[in-house]
């Protein structure tokens, strides 16, 4: 028999399964949740390549990347989720408490103000930090609950 050399056998290649968006930010949360931020950053952002508009994974990002101790990054990442989503209040309670920690009192108020028109319950968590450090205090625990 002649041919092309192989057994006969055909050649499959192993791809290993494409997780979508919403799995990856769900890895991403999860990571986060239990203080894994490097790997909760590396799974937001596959979640962001897939899909670009997504303000929960965007917000996670900033989250995740101020919690690695990159504040002035995590702004981007803020901006662009509530570009997209101007009422999403835990973008905004995040964006204003990187904003103290990038020291900008002036900005982290007007994102308290913000959520205090609203009328969330991000607005009382958000006082709490910019009293934690206008009084030079710890800031309060954050809890992904």
């Amino acid at each position: 028999m002649g041919g092309s050399g192989t057994s006969g056998a055909t050649s499959i290649k192993s791809v290993a399964p494409q997780l979508t968006a919403q799995e990856w930010y769900t890895q991403g949360y999860a990571a986060a949740k239990n203080g894994k931020y490097a790997e909760a950053v590396k799974a937001f952002k596959e979640a962001v390549n897939l899909q670009p508009n997504y303000p929960e994974a965007l917000n996670m990002e900033g989250y995740s990347l101020r919690k690695t101790g990159k504040a002035k990054e995590a702004f981007a990442y803020y901006e662009k989720a509530l570009s997209l989503r101007p009422d999403f209040a835990d973008a905004r309670e995040y964006y204003g408490e990187a904003s103290l920690q990038a020291g900008d009192l002036k900005k982290a108020v007007q994102q308290y103000l913000i959520l205090q028109k609203a009328q969330v319950p991000q607005a009382q968590e958000l006082l709490a930090w910019i009293d934690a450090i206008v009084n030079n205090k710890t800031p309060p625990a954050e809890n992904l609950d």
